[in-house]
């Protein structure tokens, strides 16, 4: 190594008796003591970044392959799990139902001022039966009764009593049919 002035001189030295970087002319160096070689330490640095991405890519792709694995590997317990989830979605949207034929018996039909909360919540029960392909399914025809009471101009007390009790009736057949329906054949 030719070095123009003594102090780098001095500093090279000094730096390869105790490995430690110095500087020349603005540039970080380090000498590796064991190769007695100077190296610029931001190639070194990039070095160190680059296997540290080469590594993290690496274990990227092994995560990848182990996800994929266990998907095929344990695809009937995954179906099970969705299967799950669907019937928990399905019973909560009974349960709202149920909610809104409880709404429907605070209300007297006899009270003018009554109807129009009754015709509210009779459409919002039409829509969700229909907006619920499952449900749509089961009770199609109580969908209809439901919508043309709503939309009718003489809504009494017992009409209205009756097909709440219906409505309840036919939750209660759905609901049994999904509770006693095997895991494994939730919508398949």
């Amino acid at each position: 190594m030719e070095f123009r002035c003594r102090r780098a001189r001095s500093a090279v030295l000094s730096a390869l008796r105790h490995s430690s970087p110095f500087h020349i002319a603005g540039n970080l160096y380090y000498v590796d003591s064991k190769a007695s070689r100077t190296v610029h330490l931001s190639s070194l640095l990039k070095a160190i970044s680059d296997i540290a991405a080469l590594l993290a890519n690496v274990l990227t792709a092994v995560a990848s392959a182990i996800a994929i694995g266990l998907f095929f590997a344990k695809r009937k317990e995954l179906s099970r799990a969705i299967g799950l989830l669907l019937n928990w979605s399905f019973q909560t949207t009974l349960s709202d139902l149920r909610g809104k034929l409880d709404r429907l018996n605070e209300y007297n039909a006899n009270e003018p001022a009554d109807l129009p909360e009754i015709k509210n919540i009779l459409h919002e029960i039409v829509g969700q039966i229909r907006g619920n392909p499952r449900l749509q399914a089961a009770a199609a025809t109580l969908a209809n009764k439901v919508e043309a009471l709503a939309n009718s101009r003489h809504l009494t007390e017992p009409r209205k009593r009756s097909i709440v009790a219906e409505s309840r009736e036919v939750l209660r057949n759905v609901q049994i049919g999904t509770v006693n329906q095997p895991i494994g054949e939730i919508d398949e």
